[in-house]
């Protein structure tokens, strides 16, 4: 048996702010210089990559078309993480 151990797992839970019910269709955009990953939530509000080449050192843009977006810088990923981001409401 063998086991991929480059693989990089990122799990995130986007939520309203108010409510904290969760946000269906939220974009969540990562840049690192020239490479760029891109994930959707589901209607649970889950999004997750788990994928080779997926670490180090990321900036996230987190969107949603009614919310107001979130930038978070130096999103560190390696192993696997799992954040919670709450947009509020426009």
């Amino acid at each position: 048996m063998v086991f991929d151990t480059s693989a990089s797992l990122f799990h995130a839970t986007v939520l309203d702010f108010t409510t904290s019910k969760p946000l269906s269709g939220a974009q969540l955009h990562f840049d690192q210089n020239q490479l760029t990953k891109d994930i959707s939530t589901d209607q649970g509000g889950q999004a997750q990559i788990f994928e080779n080449g997926f670490s180090g050192t990321w900036q996230l843009l987190v969107t949603h078309s009614d919310y107001r977006c979130v930038i978070v810088n130096d999103v560190e990923i390696g192993g696997g993480q799992s954040v919670i981001i709450k947009l509020k409401h426009i």
